[in-house]
């Protein structure tokens, strides 16, 4: 049964236990364990079969449940109806579309882009969903595809966004907020005073990769990859001299002395 993120919170609220490859409790038991521990207070109580049945088709399928569907889970007396109904969905058409429709407001984030084809674009992404691309698959597709690569080329639409096509400084903060859920843009300048789980290291490991690389010397001379052009960052280290001037600004600020009331 594939499981998504999403399905795993669904089952932590309805109670269907979730094997485990080595014996250990079933996964939604840990769910809960966490959940109690973190909640100031109680925590919810099991779900009835018709708030399930109304989640978890919302959730996988993007649609409240036919009356048929209704009927058909009310009337199943069998103790696993539950993991049943979520088999069906995930192995639904609605499901790929579904999380397709999550995922284009996602990673582009509404952003206008007109060299890919929307239609090619959703298509790509509802197939990789179909049939259950590995997440970092998908988002290695999304970062790095060879111009000969035909099959991928709508997976280059992410890149080349409004905002983001020829700006590597903005894709490398996108990359963090979206992937990662790092907003990361301060680290462009300097390592953030108060976060310590990100640094400008890590801020311009990600630059460098998303900078167009030189193809060999000679006939072919340009890069076949799907590239983006960014200027890079003074080897004088400018930024570093702005945040001079920014202190120094401070300082004089805290030896203006005070305001007269003497006119």
């Amino acid at each position: 049964m594939r499981i998504s993120l999403t399905t795993l919170a669904i089952f932590a609220l309805s109670g269907i236990l979730v094997p485990t490859a080595d014996g250990a409790d079933p996964l939604h038991v840990d769910i809960d364990r966490m959940i109690e521990a973190k909640a100031a207070g109680s925590v919810a109580k099991l779900s009835d079969d018709a708030e399930f049945l109304r989640r978890v088709t919302l959730d996988l399928a993007g649609r409240v449940p036919t009356f048929q569907e209704a009927t058909d889970f009310h009337a199943d007396d069998t103790g696993d109806k539950r993991p049943k109904l979520v088999d069906r969905l995930l192995a639904s058409p609605d499901f790929p579309r579904r999380m397709r429709e999550w995922f284009e407001v996602m990673v582009l984030e509404r952003r206008a882009e007109k060299s890919i084809k929307s239609e090619d674009w959703s298509k790509w992404l509802q197939a990789g969903f179909r049939e259950n691309m590995p997440w970092n698959q998908l988002v290695a597709k999304l970062l790095f595809v060879e111009k000969d690569d035909a099959a991928n080329q709508p997976a280059t639409k992410f890149l080349k966004a409004t905002g983001r096509g020829g700006n590597a400084h903005q894709v490398t903060q996108d990359i963090a907020r979206i992937f990662l859920g790092r907003d990361i843009m301060c680290a462009q300048c300097h390592n953030h005073p108060s976060v310590e789980t990100y640094t400008q290291q890590d801020y311009f490991g990600i630059f460098s990769y998303v900078q167009e690389q030189p193809g060999p010397k000679g006939p072919k001379a340009s890069s076949n990859r799907s590239s983006l052009r960014a200027r890079k960052p003074p080897a004088h280290g400018c930024r570093v001299a702005r945040r001079s001037r920014c202190r120094n600004s401070r300082r004089a600020r805290s030896r203006r002395p005070p305001s007269s009331d003497l006119g």
